[in-house]
Formats: structure tokens, sequence, C-alpha cells
């Protein structure tokens, strides 16, 4: 390509031995094939270096950023579910989970029944079990869904309580007192 216009066309051989600027452009895609490589290179040892803290020199502006690798801990957890409540509310999120997963499996049973016609119901039974299915399995979602979104709400309002001294204490020391009062 040539000012968006086809400057030459040959099989890539050909153009290696007869083409200058092919040969040139070639050349520098394979330099920067080989700084890509090494730039990846020089990141990965960046993400070790990463880990240490960087020392604070006294002329730069910006420093590097000191970040946590490790997983959060079992405590975090434990303290997490403890304030929505009870400990409890995790065995019976995954209580509520295992019995929405129910009527979803026997719901797949109950197709794999009814088009091989396994049991010999008229098809009118076939269907209305069907709908008690699918509408069992829509109550148990939604029992699933309220459980959750109750333990999320109860463990936001204990964590607001912990920290309500925290976040008012910006907004007091930024009241200015009224003058006209």
């Amino acid at each position: 390509m040539n000012d968006g216009k086809i400057g030459a066309f040959d099989t890539f051989d050909n153009l290696m031995a007869h083409n200058e600027e092919f040969r040139t452009m070639m050349a520098t895609v394979d330099v920067d094939q080989q700084d890509s490589a090494a730039a990846k290179e020089v990141d990965d040892s960046a993400d070790v270096a990463a880990e240490k803290p960087a020392e604070d020199s006294e002329d730069s502006l910006m420093q590097e950023e000191e970040r946590a690798s490790e997983n959060v801990g079992l405590k975090v957890y434990y303290r997490y579910f403890k304030a929505s409540g009870s400990v409890l509310v995790l065995p019976l999120i995954f209580l509520f989970l295992i019995v929405a997963q129910g009527p979803h499996i026997v719901t797949n049973l109950w197709l794999t029944w009814w088009t091989s016609d396994k049991l010999g119901f008229p098809t009118g039974k076939y269907i209305g079990i069907y709908v008690a299915l699918g509408v069992t399995q829509a109550l148990t979602l939604f029992l699933f869904s309220v459980a959750l979104s109750t333990e999320r709400r109860r463990a936001k309002g204990s964590f607001i309580k912990q920290c309500s001294g925290f976040f008012v204490r910006p907004c007091r020391f930024m009241t200015l007192p009224r003058w006209d009062a």
C-alpha cells in the first residue's frame, strides 16, 4: 500500500526479493514484534515488582500503588454473614438455592417422561403437571431471591450503622456557621 493504493501485488517471496519498500516494511514489523515481546517480558517483571512497595522519590509526582494480591480471608465472609443477622443465613440461602434447583431438575425429567410417554398419562395431565412444576420453580426462585436480597439489605444496614460516625465527620467538618441566624 502506498497512499491508500496498492503499490505491489505478488507472492511474499517475490516481494521480499524484488521490492525494497516491502522489505523495509517487513523489517519494521519484525522489529515491532520483537519490541512487543520485550515489552511483555518487562510487564511480567513489573508485576513481580508491583508486589513490593515502590520507593518514594523526591522529584516524582506519581508513585506506584500497593495492591493486595491474596484472596479474601474466611473471617471477612464470616463477619459479613454475621452482620446480616446470623451466621445461619448462609446455610439458609444455600438451602433455598438447592430447593429452587429441585423443580428445575424435575421439570427436565418430566419433559423426558412426557416425550417418551413413559407414564402413559393423557396429554392434559402431562401439561397440568408441567405447569405446576413451572409455577413451583418460579416460586422457589422468588424465595431464593427474597432471602438473598434480605440478607444483603441487613448486612448493608449493619455496615452503615458501624460506619455512620465515619461518614458524618467530613460533613460536620465542612459545615460553616450561619452568620444570619
